[in-house]
């Protein structure tokens, strides 16, 4: 979902530089970056080894 996201902020960029709207491109970047760093951090630092191996 949160990738959802931020494919729609790129696409918000894309536009803003299509029809050259600086305050579009500027917003949209910073919180672009913001959420790819979020979304970085979520996929590095999962703990996938914090699930039991066996409920037996």
């Amino acid at each position: 979902m949160y990738t959802i996201f931020v494919i729609g902020l790129l696409l918000w960029i894309v536009y803003g530089i299509v029809i050259a709207a600086w305050p579009i491109i500027i917003a949209n970047s910073i919180t672009a970056l913001q959420a790819i760093a979020i979304l970085w951090m979520k996929v590095r630092f999962s703990r996938s080894d914090a699930l039991p191996k066996d409920v037996n």
